[in-house]
């Protein structure tokens, strides 16, 4: 995802409920549920972890979903807003 409101939308199109927000000097927050109901939640020290968090989380969770469908094959993993690239992108 390019920025966490793009990455937001498109879970919100694939009707995947998911949540991030900062915390002062302490990190970030990430959930993702569905019907309201949060599934999995995890605190992370970035916003680059949070987002990529979000993305694995609703591939994991949701395997059938449009989201899924576009970003489980790694060759369509788009660069995260990170130092590092997640471990199952197909680049280098």
């Amino acid at each position: 995802m390019r920025n966490a409101s793009a990455l937001l939308q498109e879970l919100y199109e694939s009707d995947i409920d998911a949540a991030m927000s900062s915390m002062a000097r302490q990190g970030f927050i990430a959930e993702v549920g569905m019907d309201g109901e949060v599934v999995e939640a995890v605190h992370v020290d970035s916003y680059a972890e949070a987002c990529e968090w979000l993305t694995r989380a609703a591939i994991r969770l949701y395997p059938t979903s449009r989201f899924a469908r576009k970003y489980a094959d790694p060759s369509k993993v788009v660069t995260l807003p990170a130092k590092r690239q997640p471990r199952w992108s197909s680049q280098g």
